[in-house]
């Protein structure tokens, strides 16, 4: 692991990517030095605003090496800790080559990463990790240094929060928002990668995809068993995930309220007992302090939430959500009117548990994910959200 010279104070803007048609093509031997040459580390400015990563090897995401025998990885690192009212956020860079889905994929990989080589104690202070724009590199792709610099991740500073002295101040809190704290970006079952994970997921339905169905028997398996699921209801919002899969980029979506995705999530049994008990628990609240001042939004939030959502009443919403990974609400109350917005996260992706699962198609859907490669479609994981909107009378 080496230290960067002055070139780390030149790297303070992005420029904009080669597209693949455009992208020049690699040095003889370039591949196989990549694999070899050291990891540099640059301050991206004086004054510590944040530090870099560089010489990834070609198509990986791995940091090899120790980076505590680095002197200027520990500074950083231990103002980083130290200073908590910063915070921060980690992108990933990749050079032109390869295509879209691919570059994506790695500029997660090499963000995720740089989260992980943090010590604990720093990583509560990254606010956010993931693939930086597609369409931003570090350096233009003209030469294999600048390549090696675009091969690369980033921590910078994203915000600075001052602490003042506590002060108490009367009025009514009529809005509120909050979230469970669960980080829709964690990839702990690797459903967003796609990569293989073997001997984990070494499974015999995954076996016999690699070696005698191949993609076309693995995509007939996932057809089936996800459109079966969702054929009880009459909406194409399935028909948008299934395809965002098979030939998205791994971007976003949401289905907003009044959507046939808000209808049909928000009226499972699950989303409606636990709306019920919520929402009681809120206008049981307000009705005793006037405010919601005080009332500890993410607490209840937990307390009430559903384990699962969609069993035998929606076998549509166990298709496409079932564990879903992250909720959200944000309150409201207007001329005694209580609305509240959820917001239901999930990852639209197969884990390496799925690679073993009793459910149709699940074992499919990981297949064309993590072992598919050259394929005119994608399979690319994406993170999705749907919101559901709730109105009771105080």
């Amino acid at each position: 692991m080496q230290q960067g010279g002055g070139i780390g104070k030149k790297v303070q803007r992005f420029v904009t990517c080669e597209t693949q048609e455009d992208c020049p093509p690699r040095e003889t031997g370039e591949v196989a030095r990549s694999r070899s040459e050291p990891f540099e580390l640059f301050n991206l400015t004086s004054g510590g605003v944040g530090m870099l990563i560089s010489n990834f090897a070609v198509n990986s995401g791995n940091i090899d090496g120790d980076l505590t025998l680095n002197p200027r990885w520990n500074t950083f690192v231990s103002d980083l800790i130290t200073n908590t009212h910063l915070t921060w956020e980690i992108l990933g860079f990749t050079d032109c080559q390869g295509d879209e889905a691919l570059n994506s994929n790695l500029r997660t990989l090499r963000a995720t990463e740089f989260y992980f080589a943090l010590p604990e104690a720093a990583r509560t202070q990254v606010e956010t990790y993931g693939a930086a724009p597609s369409s931003s590199c570090m350096r233009t792709n003209s030469t294999e240094a600048n390549r090696k610099l675009n091969r690369s991740a980033i921590i910078r500073l994203k915000t600075t929060r001052y602490d003042f002295e506590e002060e108490t101040v009367r009025g009514i809190v009529t809005e509120l928002e909050c979230s469970d704290g669960r980080d829709i970006s964690r990839n702990s079952d690797n459903d967003l990668d796609k990569v293989p994970h073997a001997p984990q997921d070494r499974s015999p339905d995954i076996f016999i995809y690699d070696n005698v169905l191949g993609e076309s028997g693995a995509l007939s398996d996932f057809r089936i068993g996800f459109f079966t699921g969702t054929s009880g209801e009459s909406t194409n919002d399935d028909n948008r995930l299934f395809n965002h899969f098979l030939t998205g980029s791994g971007s976003s979506i949401d289905f907003p309220v009044g959507s046939d995705m808000s209808r049909i999530i928000g009226s499972t049994d699950a989303v409606t007992q636990f709306s019920q008990q919520f929402e009681q628990s809120v206008i049981d609240y307000f009705n005793i302090h006037n405010s919601l001042s005080g009332y500890n939004c993410q607490s209840e939030l937990i307390r009430t939430r559903p384990g699962y959502i969609g069993k035998w009443d929606s076998l549509f919403s166990v298709a496409v959500m079932g564990g879903y990974q992250r909720l959200e609400a944000r309150i409201q109350i207007r001329d005694g009117i209580l609305n509240i917005r959820y917001r239901i996260f999930d990852h639209y992706g197969g884990g390496v548990n799925d690679a073993w699962s009793y459910l149709p198609g699940l074992s499919g859907l990981y297949y064309l994910q993590h072992y598919v490669t050259g394929s005119t479609n994608t399979y690319q994981p994406f993170i999705w959200s749907v919101y559901v909107n709730k109105r009771r009378r105080l």
